[in-house]
């Protein structure tokens, strides 16, 4: 079956994965400082993580295209400071599961990203 994005211009093909970069499986912290240019101060729990996007838990509900800014700290060593906007919510093991594509990302902080997602690959 084909699915039509009007967000991306792509067709998809729901029986197959859709995602074109794999996500892995994260524990990290994320902590929100801004909201659609609000400041704030949120910690969530990171579920999963990709060169594209992010899935965490969160206690707050977002809106689908609110604007975040978050620092993601990985392992208490690297930090990447990026914008997200917020693509889905849904329920995840009876929590609120907030799934979020980066936007604007610095090649710098793509490629520390990477190099961080490729070091988990290292691992498995």
């Amino acid at each position: 079956m084909k699915v039509h994005s009007e967000m991306n211009g792509f067709n998809y093909d729901v029986e197959k994965e859709r995602r074109s970069v794999p996500r892995f499986s994260k524990k990290d912290t994320i902590q929100c400082i801004a909201i659609n240019s609000e400041k704030c101060f949120y910690l969530f729990e990171c579920v999963n993580i990709s060169t594209q996007g992010i899935g965490f838990i969160s206690q707050r509900e977002f809106k689908k295209g609110d604007f975040l800014e978050v620092i993601v700290l990985f392992d208490k060593s690297i930090s990447i400071q990026l914008m997200v906007r917020i693509v889905r919510n849904s329920i995840l093991d009876g929590r609120l599961f907030i799934g979020a594509e980066f936007v604007g990302m610095p090649s710098s902080n793509y490629e520390i990203l990477k190099s961080v997602l490729d070091g988990h690959l290292d691992n498995i």
